[in-house]
């Protein structure tokens, strides 16, 4: 559940996300890049944008650039982050197998690939697969956790990558879990 959390008790953890995105000059369209992620807790399958902690001294840029290094393989060169691009959210995570509840502060900043031919994935990092989807597939495959809808529209709203009618069409779009 998305919310404003109190000031209380569970531990804050800060992460960022990157929604990536190219300009197909084809299809005249932006593509963004989705992960398909393994958790072998539960042997389950889902799609998320690159995403992970910010570690202790780090800022969220080098946490952002390190993540996409870790994740995708580009370097800081081959894609470009427009730092006042982003939206922060809150919401508690609760740890299905734990029980434990974290309060997460997450920032999504948009990123151009520059060269997306050069994605590639690490498995060691969890990732099995990924693919380039226009915005309203996008938004259906992420489906697994409730944060990540509202990051990718916001962030699209925010960078103009998409058209308000796009953006506000995607709420009604009649969706289905993948896995």
């Amino acid at each position: 559940m998305l919310c404003e959390y109190p000031e209380e008790s569970a531990e804050e953890k800060r992460l960022v996300r990157g929604v990536v995105y190219r300009h197909n000059s084809v299809l005249e369209r932006n593509e963004y890049l989705i992960l398909l992620k393994h958790k072998t807790e539960d042997d389950s399958y889902y799609w998320q944008n690159p995403q992970g902690n910010i570690e202790e001294g780090e800022t969220e840029l080098d946490a952002l650039y390190r993540e996409l290094g870790e994740e995708i393989g580009l370097e800081q060169i081959e894609m470009k982050v427009n730092e006042d691009m982003f939206h922060e959210m809150k919401y508690e995570y609760t740890n299905r197998k734990t029980g434990t509840t974290t309060h997460n502060v997450i920032t999504a900043y948009a990123v151009e690939a520059l060269y997306p031919e050069r994605i590639k994935i690490d498995e060691r990092e969890g990732h099995v697969h990924y693919t380039w989807a226009p915005i309203a597939d996008a938004y259906a495959l992420l489906d697994r956790y409730p944060e990540q809808r509202p990051a990718l529209e916001n962030v699209c709203r925010i960078a103009g990558l998409e058209s308000e009618d796009v953006l506000s069409s995607l709420s009604k779009l009649k969706l289905f879990r993948m896995f």
